[in-house]
């Protein structure tokens, strides 16, 4: 009678165990939206039930994930997830389907004339932006947006760094273009001026900085007006427009110096720092 009785007991558990086996569930949950723009990514992560030793691989359109045998998975591109857990005993379980969508960036291209016009009487480059997508648009200036700057172009009157971000209005995804210097250098306009920075007294060493150029004064003119290319003159070949210049003393903290000026064709201004 005993050993019946063991014997119904090892097949009560057994098929307790096969039960309880056949019962596995599994669950994958997003940890944030399933439809996100490219460059962006979301974590899914699996539970199993009942809970225990499970070896996991997650499965994207049929297929194993190299590498991907954790109960969480980072996603960054579309597809059709699942998770796969396999308990001691070989028996394999599967999760149901979870689609990803992964949205393109709008295609961005950028342009403009290195010659500058003058526009209400003021030297400026035009910068052009184009898109096949239905996009909007925002030029920044300094990586700072410019205000009511939301058109497909926009004239730069100042040099520094200029950028336009592409808002797809269909998805929300956004792109940025590359930076554009306009008024950077010489090389990149037809028509130049120049312009020279002095001193009255020997105030020692003053760095400019200017058109995304830097130039140091050494020198001083305690009288009179240096042409531009003097010696000891921190002079400048700019292509021509509107400028912005900042100076500071390298010793002297606190001494500073900042203006705007308008370079012409042909000009020669110089200016003082005192």
């Amino acid at each position: 009678m005993k050993t019946k009785k063991v014997f119904f007991t090892i097949i009560a558990i057994i098929g307790f165990a096969i039960t309880a086996m056949s019962q596995v569930t599994i669950k994958i949950t997003a940890q944030g939206p399933t439809t996100f723009c490219l460059m962006g990514s979301v974590l899914l992560t699996g539970k199993v039930t009942p809970s225990g030793v499970y070896q996991y691989q997650w499965i994207r359109n049929g297929k194993d994930i190299v590498n991907a045998n954790a109960s969480s998975y980072t996603v960054y591109g579309s597809g059709s997830y699942q998770l796969k857990a396999i308990a001691l005993d070989s028996s394999i379980f599967k999760s149901d389907s979870i689609d990803i969508t992964v949205e393109p960036l709008p295609n961005v291209a950028t342009s403009y004339n290195a010659q500058a016009k003058k526009i209400k009487g003021v030297p400026a480059i035009m910068l052009q932006a184009t898109s096949s997508s239905n996009v909007s648009f925002q030029w920044y200036f300094n990586n700072n947006p410019i205000s009511g700057a939301t058109n497909n172009n926009y004239a730069a009157t100042i040099g520094g760094a200029y950028k336009v971000v592409f808002t797809d209005l269909k998805t929300g995804c956004a792109n940025t273009s590359q930076i554009m210097r306009p008024f950077a250098t010489a090389d990149s306009a037809t028509e130049f001026g120049k312009v020279s920075f002095y001193t009255r007294s020997d105030l020692g060493k003053i760095i400019i900085d200017i058109g995304n150029k830097e130039c140091l004064i050494t020198d001083f003119f305690p009288s009179g007006t240096p042409t531009c290319g003097s010696k000891g003159c921190a002079s400048f070949t700019l292509g021509v427009g509107t400028y912005t210049y900042n100076a500071y003393h390298i010793n002297l903290f606190g001494k500073k110096w900042n203006g705007v000026i308008i370079v012409e064709k042909d000009d020669c201004k110089s200016i003082l720092l005192e």
